[in-house]
């Protein structure tokens, strides 16, 4: 009935107002005695859209958890990880509170949705033959824009126009564009727009924020910007806020001339940076590269400043710090990530990396956690905490820590990276 019901009112699109509204009550006359009784015999929801609020916390690797064009993360470094996690998560375009007005609206913002949307097989909600959740990201655009882009679910319009990547695109050009694909997207009730410009094509933001958008993010090669179109103030996501960064607590257990088992762990001297030239040794590490899991990324630091060659066991700790310095991060936060590893090959020769790491070398943890800087603070929680792990795992059965899992995403598609407790054994 419901099928027959949205087939009906797609037809209706096109007729006069008489047809149209004559039509429309005969099926409804026709179809009312069969949904009442239907809804108070098995008790089905009177309430024709249900929101929930999209304000949540998780602590799991975000990849392909950002909105399409947030994922285009300011970049200051070829090496640059910006976000791993998702500390509290906003929907783009979307609501982090549900007003009297919002609830209004959704249901008119969610009709024009269908009528873009109706009949196409990018709307298909659902499961497929093998139990894999699918659904569109990408819908069609409205009608008549000039602008060439599509929309997605947050009731946003993402510009998608290659006259936006070329410098031949006069301003004369693009302000005839896009006051009109302006004035249509209002229209339509959409409720934000992103769009995209190119560096070469760079004199075309002045027309832009004339227009009324605000720079989002830029990259080397684009730079984003938004305009909200939406009641109050906007509720778009900011651009990235957080750093992440890894080090690695590689553990070796060999042994020593008196063929007695001893613990010893790698650890670094940095040549440039806050820990340069006052004779800190360190765990190995650096940023999450961008749509690098944080396993990975530990082992590849792990390898480049070492030559070590180690893999990833538990994450141990997580350093948050509000406190960053340094050109392009200021108020970010940072995210440390102490993972244990443990060494492929026991007894491997380290091989500092000339560029970055002054020296390296493989330390008895005993003499490393009686160093001064280890004393206190930070180091001495973090080194503790890997310890703690690292021996439990080497023992067996340990608990402590996370282990990581590559997952199915629940209603998106595609697949993350899932950081854990150990699961604990059944007991026998």
């Amino acid at each position: 009935v419901v099928q027959s019901s949205a087939s009906l009112s797609r037809n209706l699109v096109g007729m006069d107002k008489r047809r149209s509204l004559s039509l429309l009550l005969w099926s409804t006359a026709g179809v009312l005695p069969v949904l009442v009784p239907a809804a108070f015999a098995f008790q089905l929801p009177v309430t024709p859209f249900a929101r929930t609020s999209s304000r949540s916390a998780c602590f799991s690797c975000v990849q392909g958890a950002v909105p399409q064009f947030a994922r285009s993360l300011p970049r200051t470094s070829p090496r640059n990880g910006h976000l791993a996690f998702m500390c509290s998560a906003r929907s783009p375009g979307g609501t982090s509170s549900d007003t009297e007005e919002d609830k209004m609206n959704f249901k008119k913002d969610s009709e024009i949705q269908g009528e873009l949307t109706s009949n196409t097989e990018a709307d298909k909600i659902g499961f497929d033959k093998d139990g894999k959740f699918q659904r569109a990201w990408t819908l069609p655009p409205v009608p008549g824009v000039p602008l060439q882009h599509h929309t997605d679910r947050y009731n946003s319009a993402i510009v998608e126009d290659a006259r936006l990547n070329s410098s031949s695109t006069s301003r004369e050009q693009f302000q005839a564009l896009l006051d009109e694909s302006m004035e249509k997207w209002k229209e339509a009730n959409i409720r934000a727009v992103w769009i995209r410009i190119a560096t070469e094509a760079c004199e075309l933001i002045p027309v832009a924020i004339k227009a009324g958008f605000t720079p989002h993010h830029s990259a080397p090669d684009h730079f984003t910007m938004t305009a909200w179109f939406g009641k109050g103030e906007s509720r778009l996501p900011p651009a990235a806020s957080h750093f992440v960064g890894v080090a690695g607590f590689v553990l070796d257990r060999v042994k020593d001339k008196d063929g007695k088992m001893v613990n010893k762990v790698l650890v670094i001297q940095e040549k440039s940076g806050p820990a340069a030239g006052i004779g800190l040794w360190k765990f190995p590490g650096g940023l999450v590269d961008p749509k690098e899991d944080i396993p990975q990324a530990a082992e590849r630091e792990v390898f480049e400043e070492t030559g070590v060659v180690a893999d990833f066991q538990r994450l141990c700790s997580i350093q948050e710090n509000h406190h960053v310095r340094g050109p392009g991060r200021e108020g970010t936060t940072d995210l440390f990530c102490l993972c244990y590893l443990r060494p492929r090959i026991s007894g491997a020769l380290p091989a500092k990396q000339e560029e970055e790491i002054a020296a390296c070398a493989w330390m008895p943890l005993e003499e490393v956690l009686a160093l001064p800087f280890f004393q206190k603070g930070a180091l001495k929680e973090m080194a503790a905490i890997g310890q703690q792990v690292a021996m439990e795992e080497e023992e067996g059965g340990g608990q402590s820590g996370f282990q990581r899992k590559e997952i199915e995403m629940t209603f998106r598609n595609g697949t993350c990276s899932l950081l854990h407790p150990p699961t604990p054994k059944a007991p026998r």
